[in-house]
């Protein structure tokens, strides 16, 4: 069975951990709480930012999980998906039902001259985590 794994960014404690959907638990007096095993500690999902991870077959070139929120450096060499050496920054985001790459310049990263949006899946296999936009913005020119 798929096991759905997520990250959560506590706003105010700016701290990021990990869980699953076994984790949530329902409270009937106050609502839903994410418990945060590693760090024993239980958020209400108001004080999160939730992210989903992509699937345990999505994994960078040193085979870390890729999840939603994380930077990406994306190298392209000559003889890979373009005929010139590139190199992106991106944020794996979510939208339009997939899982996107939004570079710093603002733009989606596609293949397509059409203006044809691919998913992050087309570029796994040159993907490089080197932060998240929560602990990391400046990678992507933002300040923290």
């Amino acid at each position: 069975m798929r096991q759905f794994k997520f990250r959560a960014w506590h706003k105010e404690l700016k701290i990021i951990s990990d869980f699953t959907l076994t984790d949530i638990l329902a409270s009937q007096l106050s609502g839903q709480y994410i418990i945060v095993a590693e760090r024993a500690l239980i958020f209400t999902l108001s004080e999160c930012e939730i992210m989903q991870y992509l699937g345990e077959d999505c994994k960078d070139i040193n085979g870390v999980e890729l999840c939603e929120g994380d930077i990406v450096k994306i190298s392209f060499g000559p003889g890979t998906l373009l005929k010139e050496p590139e190199i992106y920054i991106c944020q794996i985001i979510y939208k339009e039902a997939s899982f996107l790459l939004l570079c710093d310049n603002g733009e989606i990263l596609e293949l397509t001259d059409d203006g044809e949006m691919v998913g992050i899946f087309q570029f796994i296999d040159y993907c490089e985590i080197i932060g998240n936009i929560y602990q990391n913005p400046e990678l992507l020119g933002e300040d923290k």
